[in-house]
């Protein structure tokens, strides 16, 4: 098969898959109660996380480097556990 018909047949696939039959009510989607979501990321994750990166490294396309993140402190480490929660609830 050549490249192009494989991706025609995922395409193809994937759409069969969201596709709800007309007569099929157990598609609907299922959303998750608030006691199914997963716990938010904890402070102390956050801070144990900034403290394993490595200095000197080439900043990643944000430009922002890890020696910055670590001396921003306490307080920069609750902007990015308050960061992080708001991409973990928002991405679920």
């Amino acid at each position: 098969m050549e490249k192009s018909q494989i991706l025609h047949r995922l395409r193809q696939y994937t759409e069969d898959l969201c596709r709800k039959p007309d007569n099929d009510n157990s598609m609907e989607p299922v959303v998750a109660s608030e006691d199914e979501r997963e716990p938010d990321i904890l402070l102390d994750e956050v801070k144990d996380t900034i403290l394993l990166f490595q200095n000197s490294k080439a900043p990643g396309k944000d430009q922002i480097r890890a020696e910055l993140i670590k001396e921003a402190g306490d307080l920069g480490a609750q902007v990015m556990h308050k960061l992080c929660n708001t991409i973990w609830k928002t991405i679920k």
